[in-house]
């Protein structure tokens, strides 16, 4: 059996800008986690939502594995041109696979249920001087059949 005890709070949502804070510890894997969180949000109405994201995992197990720390920094933009055409972006970096991540997309719903979609990802180990890791254009076409 696995115990853990977590405090959240969240922010009012509904103000132009708001936060949430989150953390948890307990069991985990024979060892222990320790997890923090904090997020900002701001919202642009009715445009736009911009957050940025923090999170610590503090993971200590018994010997020979050790201990390992854990770092997730990002970050994600969203904006409605209109009801039909959406961009998001997302950023992200990882400490533990020493990792910088960029994931946009492009959102064009055409008809109710149908949507266009171009994704472009793009990933970086930051070591040495962000060399890139992937590369990725992805377009997907959606269309509801209503028979």
């Amino acid at each position: 059996m696995n115990t853990e005890f977590n405090i959240q709070y969240d922010g009012d949502q509904r103000k132009l800008m708001s936060y949430d804070l989150f953390a948890v510890y307990g069991a985990f894997y024979g060892g222990s986690k320790l997890t923090y969180r904090a997020g900002l949000n701001l919202r642009q109405q009715p445009w736009g939502i911009f957050t940025l994201n923090v999170e610590q995992n503090l993971l200590r197990f018994p010997e020979p594995y050790g201990k390992a720390n854990l770092t997730l920094i990002g970050g994600r933009a969203e904006i409605n041109f209109n009801t039909r055409v959406f961009w998001s972006t997302f950023v992200q970096y990882n400490t533990q696979l020493n990792n910088f991540n960029i994931n946009s997309r492009f959102q064009w719903r055409y008809a109710p249920m149908s949507d266009f979609f171009l994704v472009y990802t793009d990933n970086y180990l930051i070591e040495p001087s962000l060399t890139p890791r992937n590369r990725s254009l992805v377009l997907k076409l959606t269309y509801w059949l209503n028979l």
